[in-house]
């Protein structure tokens, strides 16, 4: 983490965040965030200040940088140590050791007192710098700063097996997809349960429509079988592997989407929830019967997701043995193998995160 020490405030925060996140999800993920920043460092010498600190950073997956009027003191290679941090980053990310880049410009929180023409000037030429080469930045007001890098941080930490694969896709823009809505910061507790069991239920009839295209699908690999058995010639077999392959190529659309929809709705109810937690804690602890129904829907959409994942691998596993007749039908199904072990991954991880979030507000009763 990446900024002046005008945002200490907002640096705090980003410590905050994740070390919630990690007591709530890091055991049912199996990872967890860790915020390296200029906090850890520690009194040394070198050629000059900011190359201590650069020193000492080490290794890391994602940097993520916050600028609000200032813009910092300059070094002697950069306009200020979090530029040059930034430019030690975004050469990292060219050399595919980085995953990701992403900055937050507040865009309130400060009187026109506050503000020096010239740091001022030069945090609005960075933003453009760094918008001319596709770097993600997201515009914040002060009060909305902490639900947005709960968010951030969120999908990192459930979608990180895609996030850190990056640079293995076709994918070449820094961007960590911002694919959930921000929480209203006065969102109430009524309102986040509903919307957390709302985006459970998007979630849910997902895992449906995966399960019944699994079944339609194989029905029509079935049928594909009985037309090879019955073909007159290999020319005859050959068309009709092809146009299997086609159908093959329409599937793993719906797959591939459906994964990362739904990734979104799980991630977005999870936010929810944990907003709905602490509300509870300070405010309803009177009463129990939300978080009661609440428990009740987990498990059922738990026991959903789980049930889903026997079908699926069944589907995976007759792909995996139709005979390897063409090419086109060999790469076909080499990519939805590939899409189907990653929807069983994720539906593994819905699992986990669903029981760890069961287990959470379980405590609170």
């Amino acid at each position: 983490m990446s900024s002046p020490s005008d945002v200490q405030f907002e640096r705090n925060k980003v410590f905050k965040v994740a070390n919630e996140l990690n007591n709530n999800m890091s055991h049912a993920l199996g990872r967890r965030v860790e915020i390296v920043g200029w906090e850890d460092v520690t009194p040394s010498i070198s050629s000059y200040a900011q190359n201590v600190i650069n020193e000492q950073v080490g290794d890391y997956d994602i940097f993520i940088g916050i600028l609000s009027i200032r813009f910092g003191t300059a070094t002697p290679k950069a306009g200020s140590g979090t530029e040059e941090e930034f430019n030690l980053a975004y050469d990292r990310y060219k050399q595919g050791k980085l995953a990701d880049i992403c900055f937050f410009f507040e865009t309130d929180g400060f009187t026109a007192n506050d503000i020096d023409i010239e740091q001022f000037t030069l945090v609005k030429e960075f933003k453009r710098k760094i918008s001319e080469i596709g770097c993600y930045r997201s515009d914040v007001k002060e009060d909305d700063f902490e639900n947005n890098i709960r968010n951030l941080l969120t999908t990192i930490l459930i979608d990180w097996d895609r996030i850190s694969n990056r640079h293995l896709s076709d994918e070449s823009k820094m961007n960590v997809p911002s694919q959930l809505d921000s929480i209203d910061e006065d969102i109430g507790y009524y309102d986040a349960i509903f919307s957390a069991t709302e985006e459970l239920e998007k979630s849910n009839l997902i895992t449906n429509e995966n399960t019944k295209a699994a079944q339609n699908f194989n029905n029509a690999m079935i049928s594909v079988k009985s037309k090879l058995d019955s073909a007159l010639s290999d020319r005859e077999r050959n068309q009709i592997i092809n146009d299997f392959s086609i159908d093959i190529n329409l599937f793993n659309e719906i797959i591939e989407n459906n994964i990362g929809t739904q990734n979104s709705h799980i991630i977005q109810s999870m936010s929810f929830l944990d907003v709905a937690s602490k509300i509870y804690v300070e405010d309803f602890n009177y009463t129990a019967q939300d978080i009661k129904n609440m428990l009740h829907s987990l498990l059922e959409y738990c026991k959903i997701t789980k049930n889903s994942i026997p079908a699926m691998e069944k589907f995976k596993e007759s792909i995996t043995k139709f005979p390897r007749a063409t090419t086109k039908l060999n790469k076909s199904k080499k990519e939805l193998i590939l899409n189907l072990d990653k929807m069983i991954g994720h539906q593994n991880q819905s699992v986990r995160l669903l029981q760890s979030s069961y287990n959470k507000l379980k405590e609170l009763l």
